[in-house]
């Protein structure tokens, strides 16, 4: 079965994003794969990192089962994950690990920094991907 890596961050466009991947995964008979990356936080000694690495992959968590109930609701075979990290590295890395065909994500996310024709995460995995990236508004 092929797979549609979908990076999800809570975005409404990345919620648009989980329901085109759903018609492309329903099209080709594939797998989505739904993705949370939880930016890595380096804060030396003051917390400490399970405690930090627990709560990150709650709040990913969360935007991964939100993303899910809708590839549910649409009868698409799906799988979540949630990896701490950075966020474009992870996306590329995630998407060779699975052997994706494509991946699907927002063209703005959560970030606070604009960027002038799509989001800056976006424009990387474009241009780090090895397969085919769809952007949905």
């Amino acid at each position: 079965m092929s797979t549609v890596l979908v990076a999800v961050d809570g975005s409404p466009t990345a919620l648009r994003a989980v329901e085109h991947a759903a018609l492309v995964a329903k099209r080709a008979a594939a797998e989505v794969c739904v993705l949370n990356v939880q930016l890595a936080i380096r804060v030396g000694e003051l917390v400490d990192r399970a405690a930090l690495d627990k709560y990150q992959r709650g709040l990913g968590q969360q935007i991964v089962d939100a993303a899910m109930a809708t590839l549910r609701d649409r009868g698409v075979a799906h799988q979540g994950r949630v990896v701490i990290g950075e966020v474009v590295e992870a996306i590329v890395a995630a998407a060779q690990e699975l052997g994706a065909e494509q991946i699907v994500m927002g063209s703005r996310g959560m970030s606070a920094l604009p960027n002038l024709v799509l989001g800056s995460n976006a424009t990387k995995v474009i241009h780090l991907s090895r397969v085919p990236v769809t952007i949905v508004k």
